[in-house]
């Protein structure tokens, strides 16, 4: 079995996380916001309502800062404990489908809206996955695991190479 924690949790799903919040709340601005730390606050406003509306129980510990979403001058990853990143996981598919502009004229932001989107809904279904079945894997589970994993690199580094073409420390 796959170390999860540390591959998905602490990793392929913080670096996920953070980039819908990054793309979104601070590069897009859908918050509001004039500043990058305005512009995470106010999306931490709108994690809180989440919370509440879908009373979950695990959360992060702290406030949302900038800072816990993408380091000063590096990529974006969360800097939080892996239950909490499992949990915005499903935050995150929640912005990308509030947010996801997969109807815009402009082919990058149609594509890359898009992708990301996929992304988080391939997130969310490994965790489902994870989260009904028992210590030892179904068949169906033990199938579908390599299918989420190959979909979800392969469109996470579709979005990175975009990224890099546009020069943004993404992906």
């Amino acid at each position: 079995m796959v170390d999860v924690l540390h591959t998905v949790d602490q990793g392929v799903g913080a670096h996920i996380v953070a980039n819908v919040i990054w793309y979104y709340a601070v590069l897009m601005a859908v918050f509001g916001g004039s500043t990058y730390a305005e512009r995470v606050k106010r999306c931490y406003m709108d994690l809180k309502t989440w919370y509440k509306e879908t009373r979950t129980e695990c959360k992060l510990q702290g406030p949302l800062t900038a800072e816990r979403v993408r380091a000063s001058g590096d990529w974006p990853k969360l800097k939080a404990k892996a239950a909490a990143t499992r949990h915005l996981a499903e935050y995150a598919l929640n912005l990308a489908q509030r947010f996801a502009r997969v109807d815009s004229l402009d082919a990058f932001t149609q594509t890359h809206d898009q992708m990301s989107l996929a992304d988080c809904q391939l997130l969310v279904e490994f965790y489902a996955l994870l989260r009904n079945e028992s210590q030892t894997l179904s068949a169906e589970a033990k199938a579908r695991i390599p299918i989420l994993g190959n979909q979800l690199g392969s469109i996470y580094s579709k979005l990175a190479k975009m990224s890099f073409d546009r020069q943004w420390r993404l992906w």
